[in-house]
């Protein structure tokens, strides 16, 4: 695929990027919110798993263009961010990103 961050699960993509090589249909933007701890590998893998079952809630093929807003501190979490992403299905199915190459 060739996509910095991403994932490739379950048929869903994830990513911070974008695909330009196949064309597809915006459905709405998707926000999550994580409490996030320190080291983001752990994190990421939460937060697209979030991202993921919005998408397939929308029946979307991915979420694109992810991107972390301002942390804040609430009652139960000193370390609160919101994400938000474009949820997209693909026009193309025969050009959809495939898992080979995915993290």
């Amino acid at each position: 695929m060739g996509y910095e961050d991403a994932t490739l699960v379950d048929g869903v993509l994830v990513t911070s990027g974008d695909v330009l090589n196949c064309p597809y249909r915006f459905i709405q933007p998707v926000k999550v919110n994580a409490t996030e701890d320190y080291g983001m590998g752990k994190d990421r893998a939460k937060i697209f798993a979030k991202f993921r079952k919005e998408a397939k809630k929308l029946g979307a093929d991915a979420v694109l263009m992810v991107t972390a807003g301002e942390t804040h501190m609430t009652a139960f979490a000193w370390n609160r961010r919101e994400y938000t992403g474009r949820a997209v299905r693909f026009v193309d199915r025969s050009c959809k990103p495939e898992p080979s190459g995915a993290a």
